[in-house]
């Protein structure tokens, strides 16, 4: 053997053991998360069915800092079909709790994306070993305040019982109250004008006239309709966005909703 090469073996050994233990030394070290499961149990106690498929969401999140948006710390989705309580379990990752700083667990009950069910009150899901029991509030539905029968425009929904179809390209059918005492609209084939009286709930068209076009089939209908509904109005009703027209022996005759532009 050359006499060089002991020693350039020696040298590569030394050299590729350094590297060796170098690389050992440099790999990062693999933290396995150490994961907790909370139960819960989510109730309500009206007697109401919810809708088929409608989803539980319960959900753990961080609350500690007041002035910035809660944290979420795990969340898991439950569809329904039978009735409460609901037992769900939430796992989580236990680094993410931390001494001193405050959790609480949320459930909200949706269906189709609306909100039919959500907890009001605050759940420490750390608070006992038990179960934790969450209850849900059925959310009301927003109040919408009566609109005013005079300048809004009402579009007809139905009339003489029959739901209107407004085809493709055509003039909607709708009325329209003035401030001045008169009235303008459209019947489904020609303009209308004229006056009414509105006291209390009671409401009367009078001197109505129109332009003469030709109308023909359905136009021809819905003209005729909502003339027959302007001239047998007695009385009216405005509950949130939709008026609705009574005849004098208080029979319904025909329903308007509000339209904004």
């Amino acid at each position: 053997m050359n006499r060089f090469a002991k020693p350039l073996l020696l040298c590569s050994l030394i050299v590729t053991g350094s590297m060796t233990l170098a690389g050992c030394q440099s790999a990062p070290e693999v933290e396995e998360k150490l994961m907790n499961s909370l139960q819960t149990e989510v109730y309500y106690l009206d007697r109401s069915m919810l809708p088929p498929n409608s989803e539980l969401t319960v959900t753990l999140e961080d609350v500690s800092k007041m002035d910035v948006a809660s944290t979420l710390i795990s969340s898991k989705l439950v569809t329904l079909n039978n009735a409460p309580p609901y037992q769900v379990s939430l796992d989580y990752d236990n680094a993410l709790i931390k001494e001193n700083m405050r959790y609480n667990v949320r459930a909200q009950i949706r269906k189709d994306g609306k909100l039919l069910y959500t907890s009001t009150q605050s759940n420490n899901p750390f608070a006992s070993d038990e179960p934790l029991r969450i209850r849900v509030e059925k959310v009301a539905p927003p109040v919408i305040p009566n609109v005013s029968l005079i300048n809004t425009y009402w579009k007809a929904i139905e009339l003489q019982g029959e739901k209107i179809k407004t085809l493709e390209d055509n003039r909607e059918l709708f009325v329209q109250l003035k401030k001045d005492g008169s009235v303008n609209g459209f019947a489904g084939c020609n303009n209308f004008m004229g006056s009414y009286v509105a006291k209390e709930f009671g409401l009367r068209f009078k001197g109505l006239a129109s332009t003469m076009m030709m109308c023909q089939g359905s136009a021809n209908q819905l003209d005729t309709s909502m003339h027959q509904v302007l001239q047998d109005t007695f009385e009216f009703k405005i509950k949130g966005e939709t008026l609705t027209l009574f005849n004098e022996s208080k029979e319904k005759i025909a329903q308007f909703n509000a339209v904004y532009f």
